[in-house]
């Protein structure tokens, strides 16, 4: 079988396995930080303001636009005349 060399060859074997996954795992992670942190120092981030929520002094308004027209008022529709029937003929005796 296999002899107490053999085993502890075999640990160190495993052992310096282990230590190469767990150091490229350390590379990868420490790469990745290392990139967003130059992304950021080679473009900054943009000053841009978004006014469309913000109402600007002495325009009426919301954000600033003319304010919304009103709906005209309806004028009342005039009932449609009915002639009146005429009145029953009557026969006096």
């Amino acid at each position: 079988m296999s002899t107490r060399e053999d085993l502890k060859r075999e640990q160190r074997r495993f052992v310096v396995w282990v230590a190469v996954a767990a150091a490229a795992h350390a590379a990868v992670v420490l790469s990745a930080v290392l990139m967003q942190l130059y992304h950021i120092r080679t473009h900054p981030p943009l000053k841009v303001v978004s006014v469309s929520l913000v109402s600007l002094p002495g325009t009426p308004g919301p954000a600033g636009g003319p304010p919304a027209p009103s709906p005209a008022p309806a004028a009342p529709v005039p009932a449609p005349k009915v002639p009146e029937p005429p009145a029953p003929a009557c026969r006096g005796g």
